[in-house]
């Protein structure tokens, strides 16, 4: 993966207790964990501390611990993390892990984005650098797996470059209201 200078980005409509973690090509450890204990500072001992950012409220996580998850209003909140040498390290792994809870809506398409790692908003080959992403779509229309024909669509993304089509959600849509647990590596 080619490396960014820039920051993290935690970003969902969802309920979220957050963890990432992500391996850097010389040590297996944790290089940032969030536990979301009243606030977005990170655990992992390598100091990537967040700063909320609009409409992010500290909710009761999946046990009903108050204040240790946030919830995320779909559109203004969010939680940017300084770029820093450790998140700068993945090279050749990376694993992202994240509990979360995607509120009940009427939205045809949902997304899920727990981490954005990138340079700036706009999406090129080399930015973001990583990221955690899946989007569903259940309004049949032309999207990035069908240009051709609408249809519904799912993707997957760790990058730019590392996004797929996935042809199976159907299989397994996006629950509302219930805490699941999402890994990527």
């Amino acid at each position: 993966m080619k490396k960014a200078n820039s920051e993290i980005q935690m970003k969902s409509f969802l309920s979220l207790l957050f963890i990432l973690l992500a391996m850097g090509a010389m040590a297996q450890r944790p290089i940032a964990y969030y536990p979301f204990n009243s606030n977005p500072n990170d655990a992992s001992g390598n100091q990537n501390h967040g700063t909320i950012y609009g409409n992010v409220t500290l909710v009761p996580d999946r046990f009903g611990n108050p204040c240790s998850a946030y919830y995320f209003d779909g559109s203004t909140g969010y939680i940017r993390v300084p770029t820093s040498n450790t998140l700068e390290s993945p090279e050749r792994a990376l694993t992202i892990c994240a509990w979360y809870k995607i509120a009940k809506t009427n939205n045809t398409q949902v997304w899920l984005t727990t981490v954005c790692k990138g340079q700036n908003q706009t999406e090129y080959n080399d930015n973001p650098q990583y990221r955690m992403q899946i989007q569903q779509n259940n309004a049949s229309v032309i999207n990035a797996c069908s240009m051709f024909a609408p249809t519904t669509s799912s993707t997957i993304s760790m990058c730019t470059n590392l996004t797929a089509c996935d042809d199976q959600f159907t299989l397994h849509p996006f629950e509302t209201e219930r805490w699941h647990f999402y890994t990527m590596t």
